[in-house]
């Protein structure tokens, strides 16, 4: 097969020409020979069908009125009171069993909220783009239908998609692209070659469209919409739907935000203030603090005096210190902190949320640190980019 614009011999599968990138057409769809198979053996043998059913009707009918006749007798003499034959029981008070069933039903529904407490904070939990910690990241790689999303750093952060083993890449876009969040079939990103404005494409490529003329950063998908920081408007942090509409100041101007369980945290200056997305209402809950990451309703973050690792709990309380390295970047991902250790040349380690387990991931000093699959993917110091497995093997250059 070859590109329709400049004939160059495209690889099996591939959406886009790697020399002029070029969307691939797809071929017309083709005929469902199955169905028509189907329809024509269908209709051959529908006379024979219809003959069967004649034959058949005669002697169900008698079976139902067998087994009707065998029904009411039942409930007449034998059934008992509350059964579902009861209502068969001409002359009892069989009219308020509706009522009853449906009490037991609406009594269970209460006895069960009574008996668990519902944290209604975690039940309503809106629906992210990203994770906070890859956002945290600049949220330059994500995993989606086991298929990689990344902006490459060595062809001028153009935005390309591979298969899960690095294979095959291809470039969806010709803009400089980063902060990307998703929903669906679409990607959302910061396009640095128009002045940071936010643009959607679809996964495939196709239906790339402006969206928002701010210059942004941090973009966090939520519920139908995006927030971002606003650079054009003092750091404040804005929301803004999919498609363009109904853009809204959300807070104050900020450094960095991240959203958990219908709060969005957001930090200014070492002070790191909560606000409620249903209610609006906001407290400080921290001070000196240099980064965050917000998982579960837990904060892990740094402090800005040692760059140590803490967390504590989503109203401030209970602070935790988690371990004694000197952080920089970090990210945290199910179980696991992914971090920056300065404390032995920036070289990517990891630790258990609860600070045991310490283990060297790669000597690579790196910069950024993004968890995708069973990978942790990095912008090294360098500005190359690599990719590790989560226990420290296959460590791979994702330069293509």
């Amino acid at each position: 097969m070859f590109c329709t614009k400049c004939g160059n011999k495209l690889k099996d599968g591939a959406k886009f020409c790697d020399k002029c990138g070029t969307p691939v057409q797809l071929k017309s769809e083709v005929q469902d020979d199955n169905k028509i198979i189907e329809q024509h053996y269908e209709e051959e043998n529908n006379a024979i069908k219809k003959s069967k059913n004649k034959n058949s009707i005669i002697v169900i009918l008698g079976c139902i009125a067998f087994i009707v006749a065998v029904i009411i007798v039942y409930g007449v003499f034998f059934a008992k009171p509350g059964s579902v034959f009861s209502f068969l029981s001409f002359g009892s008070s069989s009219s308020s069993q509706p009522v009853k069933v449906k009490n037991k039903v609406s009594t269970k529904k209460v006895n069960k909220t009574n008996n668990k407490k519902v944290d209604t904070d975690k039940e309503d939990n809106i629906k992210l783009g990203t994770t906070s910690g890859n956002l945290t990241n600049c949220s330059f790689v994500f995993e989606k239908n086991g298929a990689i999303y990344y902006s490459n750093f060595t062809k001028q952060y153009k935005l390309y998609e591979m298969n899960y083993d690095s294979s095959n890449p291809i470039q969806l876009n010709n803009d400089d692209s980063g902060y990307f969040t998703q929903n669906g079939d679409y990607i959302y990103y910061t396009n640095d070659s128009d002045g940071g404005k936010i643009y959607s494409i679809s996964t495939n490529g196709s239906g790339r469209k402006k969206i928002c003329e701010d210059k942004s950063s941090y973009l966090e998908y939520a519920d139908g919409y995006i927030y971002y920081r606003n650079e054009s408007d003092g750091s404040l942090v804005y929301k803004i739907k999919e498609d363009g509409t109904a853009k809204e100041k959300v807070s104050g101007p900020c450094n960095l935000f991240n959203i958990d369980s219908n709060f969005l945290y957001y930090l200014k200056d070492g002070i790191l203030k909560r606000k409620n997305l249903k209610t609006g209402d906001e407290i400080k809950i921290g001070d000196t603090i240099s980064t965050i990451v917000v998982q579960d309703n837990t904060v892990y973050f740094t402090d800005s005096s040692q760059n140590k690792l803490y967390k504590m709990k989503n109203d401030g309380s209970n602070k935790i210190k988690i371990c004694d390295d000197e952080f920089g970047t970090f990210n945290v991902n199910g179980n696991k902190i992914f971090y920056r250790n300065r404390s032995d040349n920036s070289k990517l380690y990891s630790i258990d949320l609860d600070g045991n387990n310490k283990q060297k991931i790669s000597d690579i000093p790196v910069a950024l640190i993004i968890s995708a699959g069973d990978y942790v993917y990095c912008n090294a110091t360098d500005k190359t980019m690599f990719k590790v497995r989560k226990d420290g093997t296959d460590e791979q250059s994702i330069a293509q």
